[in-house]
Formats: structure tokens, C-alpha cells, sequence
């Protein structure tokens, strides 16, 4: 048993222009799709063929530079400024040397200004005591 609705005639007319309304939308939506894939394949094939050329002139390059004569100006600059940055050095570093030995000199204390040293530090401490010791004894 299947059951019926009456539909009024306006009803009628609204559904079907809402019916064709979709098939139409479908249809472009369709029609979209198949351009999008259209130009998604155009696109691989020019990344493949831009992959390509690339690789070709890549190649190209390489047989150019090979061809080419090589030059060592370059490395002979290298070499010179190598060769001046080591006579520097060797100027530096004797005076490095130098400077290095007078301020050992200077941090090296003689044993004897050691002891003083300490001695007076001994004093001060004994004298700070002896403070700390008569203050106690005011309190008292």
C-alpha cells in the first residue's frame, strides 16, 4: 500500500523549479570538475617537462664547465693570503710571547710576599676576634 499526497498546483510548479534548480547546480558542478582535472594534468605535464629542461641545462652546465679552461688565479690568492696571514703570525707571536711571560712575572709573587700576605691577614683576623671579644664584654 503506498499513499498519496496531494500536492496544490503552486506546490507542484516550486518543486519542480527547485528540481531542475539542483540538476542544473550538478551539472555545473560537473562540468568544474572536469575542467579542475583538465588543468591538473596540463599542470603535471609542464612540471614534468620544467623537470626536464632543467635536468637538460643542468647537463649543459656540466659539459660547459668541463670544457672550459680552469683557472687558478683563485687558488694562487688563496695561497697568498695564506702565506701573509702566516708571516703576521709570526710576527705576532713573538710579541704574544712576550706579553705573555711579563704577566706571569707579574702574577708570580715571591714567597716571601706570600707570607706577608697571610701574616697580615692572620693579624686582621685576630684583631677582628679580639674586637668581636671586648664588645662580649661590654654586653656583660
Amino acid at each position: 500500500m503506498t499513499e498519496y499526497v496531494r500536492l496544490s498546483h503552486p506546490e507542484k510548479i516550486y518543486g519542480e523549479k527547485k528540481l531542475l534548480e539542483s540538476q542544473i547546480s550538478l551539472l555545473t558542478l560537473s562540468k568544474i570538475m572536469k575542467e579542475f582535472n583538465t588543468h591538473r594534468k596540463d599542470e603535471l605535464a609542464l612540471k614534468i617537462s620544467l623537470k626536464k629542461n632543467l635536468n637538460e641545462f643542468k647537463e649543459s652546465l656540466v659539459e660547459l664547465e668541463h670544457s672550459l679552461p680552469k683557472s687558478t688565479l683563485y687558488e694562487e690568492k688563496l695561497k697568498e693570503e695564506k702565506r701573509k696571514h702566516e708571516i703576521v703570525k709570526l710576527i705576532i707571536k713573538p710579541e704574544e710571547k712576550l706579553k705573555q711571560k711579563i704577566e706571569k712575572q707579574k702574577e708570580e709573587i715571591s714567597p716571601i710576599q706570600k707570607e706577608q700576605e697571610q701574616k697580615k691577614s692572620i693579624d686582621e683576623q685576630i684583631a677582628e676576634i679580639k674586637q668581636k671579644i671586648a664588645s662580649l664584654r661590654l654586653k656583660q
